[in-house]
């Protein structure tokens, strides 16, 4: 088995609406980028939360998730490693594809942890 072969095995199934037509970036999020995602959920909040222990978190439910997306947003280091996390995951020819379209990817990642590191941290 190859290193592709493993990937792809490892990705959890995720149920996507096939009847909305979809353009290509919301394809490769879904087909590749969300599977990824839920796969990595633990440790994409175990980093999370080491960062933001060194934080002065907001106790205010409403103010978490603006403090998350700000946090995540503006410190470059954190959004490269968060998307290093994914991008570490991708197929050879994923890679590819990623290579030649990482603007408009990196933002889709970026806008997904997001949503993930709220859902799994805001109590």
């Amino acid at each position: 088995m190859n290193r592709n072969e493993i990937l792809i095995q490892l990705r959890p199934n995720i149920v996507i609406d096939e009847t909305k037509q979809s353009g290509e970036y919301e394809n490769f999020q879904n087909s590749t980028i969300r599977p990824i995602l839920k796969f990595q959920n633990v440790a994409l909040l175990t980093v999370m939360k080491k960062y933001l222990d060194e934080t002065k978190f907001p106790k205010i439910k409403n103010e978490q998730e603006r403090f998350i997306t700000g946090f995540i947003q503006k410190n470059q280091y954190i959004k490269q490693q968060l998307i290093g996390m994914v991008a570490g995951f991708f197929t050879s020819e994923e890679l590819k594809y990623y290579l030649l379209n990482s603007s408009i990817l990196n933002k889709r990642i970026i806008q997904l942890v997001i949503k993930r590191v709220c859902d799994g941290m805001i109590n």
